[in-house]
């Protein structure tokens, strides 16, 4: 049985509804609860200093998405939160400006860079010699320039993580599976598949 990583990049520390990550503690558990299949769904959180096993342990029939908002031109992920990730409220100030600058309704928004999204895959157990799939699985990003599943990808080349195919999406996307068994699909109901794009590996 092969396994699916959900990974979330943001360290969890709230209770708080408006703390990074809290909106995928109920979206990855209704991707688990929805999934049937050849495959078992493990959702992590990042927490620094810890390795998880099941993350470290992945063969290449191992499949991890990253999880997170992204937008169009953007080369990291968010989420739709106005604290940051030691519980604190969140200036405008602090918030990336370029996400800001993006954004059809501007708001504070917690995120993180696509480099410190790798950093934290790594920490928490990724093998350079992992050769299954990474998937960016966030809304918009395999479009535009930059764009984050081309910056992952960028980014884990630069760690000599070389085995692994690297995949990021066109388009909106839904959170999970949208019913039981059923597959993943795009908010226009089409397979989440067909707009999905392998990213070129290299320098």
């Amino acid at each position: 049985m092969s396994i699916r990583v959900l990974f979330v990049p943001f360290h969890l520390q709230s209770e708080s509804a408006n703390a990074p990550g809290h909106d995928y503690v109920e979206k990855n558990r209704a991707w688990g609860e929805r999934f049937i299949g050849p495959h078992s769904v493990h959702s992590m959180f990042y927490e620094p200093g810890k390795v998880s096993p099941v993350l470290a342990r992945l063969d290449d029939a191992g499949q991890v998405y990253i999880r997170g908002h992204s937008l169009t031109g953007f080369a990291g992920v968010f989420d739709h939160a106005g604290l940051d990730e030691a519980g604190q409220v969140l200036h405008p100030a602090k918030m990336n400006q370029h996400l800001l600058a993006l954004m059809a309704q501007p708001s504070v928004k917690f995120s993180l860079k696509a480099k410190e999204v790798v950093r934290r895959l790594i920490a928490s157990g990724l093998r350079s010699t992992f050769g299954g799939k990474i998937k960016c699985y966030n809304c918009h990003s395999a479009e535009g320039d930059p764009n984050f599943a081309t910056e992952v990808s960028r980014r884990l080349w630069e760690k000599e993580y070389r085995q692994c195919a690297v995949f990021g999406y066109q388009g909106a996307l839904q959170p999970f599976h949208v019913e039981v068994g059923g597959k993943k699909l795009t908010d226009d109901g089409r397979a989440a598949k067909l707009r999905r794009v392998e990213i070129l590996r290299g320098p």
